[in-house]
């Protein structure tokens, strides 16, 4: 397996998304404000995180499929 070079902007950026993603993480774990929650899964830790997630590769997934078999030709299309 080829191994990929980051240039220096693309090593920033990802320094960037996982000091975000820690600071994410440490507020979820060591504040605890106490908000009223409606529902039992707004209690969850990390719940909505594992949500947008989840909803994320749903919505590629639908789109792929669905999406994909609008728009797709067949191999043939232009020689018949």
């Amino acid at each position: 397996m080829k191994r990929v070079k980051l240039r220096k902007w693309q090593w920033v950026f990802v320094g960037f998304l996982a000091l975000v993603t820690a600071a994410s993480l440490a507020v979820q774990f060591f504040v605890r404000e106490h908000h009223e929650t409606h529902y039992f899964w707004s209690g969850i830790p990390l719940f909505w995180i594992f949500f947008g997630i989840i909803g994320a590769w749903i919505l590629i997934i639908f789109a792929k499929k669905i999406v994909g078999a609008l728009v797709l030709k067949k191999e043939d299309y232009y020689h018949e």
